[in-house]
């Protein structure tokens, strides 16, 4: 009766598996002729392999920071549990106006920097959010100064590229 129920017990209790991974965002900046880029950014989305797109939550509903004092470190800007699956864009939402989006030149001029349509879109490599486990994707965004404080718009886009690593924990 014993080994009956050690046998059969287990297979009507079995494990709980997870149903969803976690996914956070991370940024970080190559070093910088500005003295600041400062940025706020409200919301964050990742983009389902052959599927919508996905939310990922900010702690607070937004985070700000200034791109060149990440230099050699990052900052995490956005963390959420995620359906396991494969993903392959970032979508991020700037918040615009002088107080949350502008940089310092050289000689101490601030500007404010706009963004179009304020939404930045990067296509990552494909990552993968699995059950039970993290997936850090790691952007590295590398802003070209000297376009940013030339053009007239102070537009940070055609100014920044992206570099993503994805590290699975």
């Amino acid at each position: 009766m014993v080994i009956v129920a050690v046998t059969i017990i287990p297979t009507f209790f079995l494990p709980l598996q997870p149903e969803s991974g976690v996914l956070l965002i991370k940024i970080t900046d190559a070093p910088a002729d500005l003295k600041h880029l400062n940025i706020t950014i409200d919301s964050f989305e990742v983009k389902e392999v052959g599927g919508g797109w996905v939310k990922v939550g900010i702690p607070g509903g937004r985070v700000s920071f200034d791109l060149l004092r990440l230099s050699n470190s990052s900052i995490d800007a956005a963390f959420g549990e995620l359906k396991p699956g494969r993903y392959q864009m970032v979508r991020m939402h700037i918040v615009g106006g002088l107080a949350y989006t502008n940089a310092t030149l050289e000689d101490g001029r601030v500007i404010g920097v706009s963004v179009p349509s304020e939404k930045l879109m990067f296509i990552t490599p494909v990552f993968e959010v699995r059950a039970g486990k993290k997936t850090i994707l790691l952007l590295d965004l590398q802003v070209n100064t000297v376009h940013l404080a030339s053009n007239p718009r102070h537009a940070l886009k055609p100014a920044l590229r992206v570099d993503v690593a994805v590290i699975y924990v």
